[in-house]
């Protein structure tokens, strides 16, 4: 009887596996990725503070405020000259760790899981400074960014896990075609018996 409907195919279609990775791919990169937004707007966050702006994202790093901050009141209280190198040099500190979270990113999109893992730990020391100081929206952003890092470290290892299978089944497979030794022949005649 046709009612319209196409039954689904009995098993997986051929796609499923495909899709499966570019799911995890893109998760993993998605995760990877927010070390380099981190970096971004933090820096944008500390050209605003250091150029006496009024307002910042609440995605930036803690500790990049704080040196700003810092440097900004110590630049007004000090003037002239040393008020622009005190702001230079706080924008050099803000740049260091800028990138050391372009690094951190670099590395955890090349599935690397330290960099993952070394970037979390640090995201939250980070946002602990806003529970010092009740920032409450900048702390659930650290909480939302930490796990978007952490998706993107589990889909790292996922895919690690699937490259050392396929690997598997093609040393396998190879083996049993192509015999590495004249010897592998005789257990192979054996086996085929």
């Amino acid at each position: 009887m046709d009612n319209g409907l196409q039954n689904p195919p009995a098993g997986p279609s051929p796609n499923t596996g495909a899709q499966a990775l570019a799911i995890l791919t893109r998760r993993h990169m998605v995760g990877a990725n927010w070390f380099f937004w981190i970096a971004g707007l933090s820096l944008v966050n500390s050209v605003i503070i250091l150029f006496d702006g009024q307002w910042h994202f609440f995605a930036g790093l803690g500790i990049t405020q704080i040196v700003d901050s810092i440097a900004r009141e110590v630049a007004m209280e000090a003037g002239g000259s040393s008020e622009v190198f005190l702001k230079l040099g706080a924008l050099v500190v803000d740049v260091v760790i800028a990138g050391i979270l372009v690094v951190f990113g670099v590395f955890a999109r090349k599935r690397q899981s330290w960099a993952f893992i070394t970037g979390m730990i640090l995201f939250a020391a980070d946002g602990l400074l806003f529970l010092l100081v009740q920032g409450w929206l900048s702390l659930a952003f650290h909480g939302f960014v930490l796990y978007c890092l952490y998706g993107g470290l589990k889909a790292a290892r996922m895919l690690d896990g699937i490259d050392l299978a396929v690997e598997a089944a093609e040393a396998l497979s190879g083996a049993a075609v192509t015999p590495s030794h004249p010897t592998d022949d005789l257990h192979s005649d054996a086996l085929e018996q």
